[in-house]
């Protein structure tokens, strides 16, 4: 059975969030981080493949294959169920990379023997300040304010910014602290490249909401 048929409206119909209780929320959080992991297997397996983000749209089923860009995960909403944030795509993606630059950090340090205490906590802080922009800025995208998401988004990429500046002067004494760091900054690229596709996409929003202001 898939999701939709095992985790949607219990009568068939339109869901309720009165119909759920705790042990369906839990089972719904668990069958999203199930989500998050087959993501983060998939940027795995992918990452060196041009426009590997579309291709992993595509394969996690959340685009077609007449339209498989990225933007256009923008506009799918799973029809059962409960339409929370935790469902979005683009949350998916955020969370996802963010889950993989900390395990990479980890990774590296324990290969590279770094132990600059000080570029860690500083690189910990922008990657928290990071993610805690981008997710606030789908809550909004979310709630309809596209101009308040753009200024939370461009904020993110602030942060990746810097991340990526620690990044590169990070020492690569051994290949495999090398490719981690490689990898590392792939994933910074990979998270820019959707936030600045989300923020086109919320001006765009902006200016069919002017449009629609002025011929009123």
């Amino acid at each position: 059975m898939g999701f939709e048929g095992e985790y949607g409206a219990r009568d068939g119909g339109e869901f309720s969030a009165d119909d759920w209780n705790e042990a369906d929320w839990r089972r719904y959080l668990t069958q999203i981080d199930v989500e998050t992991t087959l993501f983060l297997k998939k940027f795995v397996q992918l990452r060196q493949i041009i426009n590997h983000l579309d291709l992993i749209a595509l394969q996690m089923g959340w685009t077609q294959q007449e339209d498989n860009s990225i933007e256009a995960i923008l506009q799918k909403r799973w029809r059962e169920g409960p339409q929370t944030l935790h469902k979005h795509p683009v949350y998916i993606v955020t969370h996802g990379l963010y889950h993989f630059l900390y395990k990479n950090w980890e990774l590296y340090q324990e290969c590279s023997g770094d132990q600059n205490l000080q570029m860690s906590w500083v690189y910990a802080r922008l990657l928290g300040s990071g993610e805690h922009d981008a997710l606030l800025g789908i809550a909004c995208m979310d709630a309809d304010d596209p101009v308040l998401a753009i200024c939370h988004f461009k904020s993110a990429l602030q942060s990746i910014n810097y991340s990526m500046g620690l990044i590169q002067k990070a020492p690569g004494n051994s290949e495999k602290a090398k490719l981690l760091l490689q990898d590392a900054i792939l994933a910074c690229f990979d998270l820019r490249e959707v936030w600045l596709r989300v923020m086109t996409n919320c001006r765009d929003i902006e200016k069919d909401d002017e449009n629609d202001e002025d011929e009123e």
